[in-house]
């Protein structure tokens, strides 16, 4: 996971919550990975909620000398794919406001805006 760090402002690795957070994807979550000899990319999807059939990828990145090349909308792909199998109806994620990149990219791929997180973040989500 390391290798792909780079991919966030503030790098998972060296968040307070570290722990906390793989303790979490590790109890619910389902990780998935691009691979070719080395990782280019990964994600983490939770498929869990039979209330309101909503999955959330909480984790995604793309080695950042590896962008460009649709490694992100691969996995981005496998994720709906397994909330779909999973019967989830919606995917909903988390971007931070100052990264558009992130935002062009979740919207080319059929997300939209649906509510302020918090100050510095939004919720985007998919219809499935």
């Amino acid at each position: 996971m390391s290798i792909c760090d780079r991919a966030f402002q503030m790098p998972i690795l060296q968040k307070d919550n570290f722990k906390e957070l793989f303790d979490k994807i590790n109890a619910n979550g389902i990780f998935v990975a691009a691979y070719h000899a080395q990782m280019l990319g990964y994600a983490v999807i939770y498929a869990n909620d039979l209330e309101y059939y909503e999955g959330f990828i909480t984790l995604i990145a793309v080695r950042p000398e590896y962008w460009g090349q649709h490694i992100g909308t691969s996995i981005l792909s496998v994720c709906c794919g397994i909330a779909r199998e999973r019967k989830m109806q919606r995917l909903r994620l988390e971007v931070r406001k100052e990264n558009e990149r992130a935002a062009v990219f979740y919207r080319k791929n059929g997300f939209i805006y649906e509510k302020q997180c918090s100050e510095d973040s939004i919720y985007m989500i998919k219809e499935l």
